[in-house]
């Protein structure tokens, strides 16, 4: 199981990935809908913060293996929700292209 901190610095690394994935998208696409692109960015910050308070709320009473799954689990939805945003920035390029 990888540290706390290195976690939550692989969420930071991530929201921040996508804000700027964002920031490109207004940038090199002037003709995007800037309210798509700001609701995006606003659900990154949603996404970040989300997953910081599932980091600091882990169950610290349970057992190992269930600390183990409770972080597996959090992890492959933390990699869809990753996904789901990209498709999203795509979607807003796609439709302006």
């Amino acid at each position: 199981m990888a540290k706390i901190s290195e976690l939550k610095k692989d969420v930071n690394f991530v929201a921040s990935e996508i804000i700027t994935q964002c920031f490109l998208t207004s940038q090199l696409f002037p003709q995007v809908d800037e309210k798509a692109v700001n609701e995006v960015i606003y659900k990154v910050i949603d996404f970040k913060t989300d997953y910081i308070k599932k980091i600091n709320a882990f169950p610290k009473k349970n057992s190992k293996t269930e600390i183990k799954a409770y972080f597996k689990k959090m992890e492959s939805d933390m990699v869809v929700d990753t996904q789901a945003l990209l498709k999203e920035i795509e979607s807003i390029r796609k439709t302006k292209e």
